[in-house]
């Protein structure tokens, strides 16, 4: 009886280890709305300030492929 008290708790002990970890890791990637905001008047000052008029998106790729065989 003993010994399966010290499985639960061991097992007990690696839940709330990997679940706290996994927050403290969750925690770290998110942006709050300030830090969004920066980032952002960032990108579109770039874009600004290289003249571009459209916003830069992902283009794909047979898209791309075909814009540069028609500049070449």
């Amino acid at each position: 009886m003993g010994s399966v008290l010290v499985v639960v708790f061991l097992v007990a002990t690696a839940a709330v280890l990997l679940g706290s970890g996994a927050l403290a890791l969750g925690r770290r990637r998110q942006f709050n709305d300030v830090e969004r905001f920066h980032r952002a008047r960032g990108i579109t000052t770039g874009w600004a300030r290289a003249g571009v008029t459209r916003p830069v998106l992902g283009e794909q790729r047979a898209a791309r492929e075909e814009r540069e065989r028609s500049d070449a």
